[in-house]
């Protein structure tokens, strides 16, 4: 795993960890940024966070 990276010790923290990282990427590519930001981090980081916890709206699905 990459520096900082969370520990993937699940499927479901594997998911989450997919799908945060799909939430980045959208975020600067949506921006016309070809390379990350602080804020791009941020966004991975709550979306995971929230998958994570249940409190994201999308967690329902990973849940079943």
């Amino acid at each position: 795993m990459a520096r900082g990276g969370p520990n993937l010790v699940t499927v479901l923290d594997q998911i989450a960890w997919s799908y945060a990282n799909l939430g980045r990427a959208h975020a600067a590519l949506t921006a016309n940024r070809t390379s990350y930001i602080m804020v791009d981090h941020m966004i991975r980081a709550k979306l995971y966070n929230g998958l994570r916890s249940g409190t994201d709206g999308n967690a329902i699905y990973l849940r079943r």
